[in-house]
């Protein structure tokens, strides 16, 4: 599988072409969102957003980028669990 490198990013932030343009600007985005979580540790944020969340009825972080509704969704979650307000 071809992989979709975007300008400015290290290697290790790399796409997967299955993403619409689109969604991989949004993937970024939550990508961003969730490094500054684990402290810019990539690894620790790509796992987080590969495992099913019981907060998105079960949907992983990064299967999330479909639609901005979907990805405002994560975001705000990311920003709660930043400041401590997870319900």
């Amino acid at each position: 599988m071809a992989m979709v490198y975007s300008r400015n990013r290290p290697q290790k932030e790399r796409i997967n072409e299955h993403f619409a343009p689109d969604q991989q600007t949004r993937y970024l985005e939550v990508l961003d969102a969730a490094k500054r979580v684990y402290g810019g540790d990539i690894d620790a944020a790509k796992h987080w957003m590969s495992r099913p969340l019981k907060a998105f009825g079960g949907k992983a972080p990064d299967a999330m980028v479909t639609t901005s509704l979907e990805t405002d969704t994560v975001i705000e979650f990311i920003r709660r669990l930043e400041h401590g307000f997870v319900a």
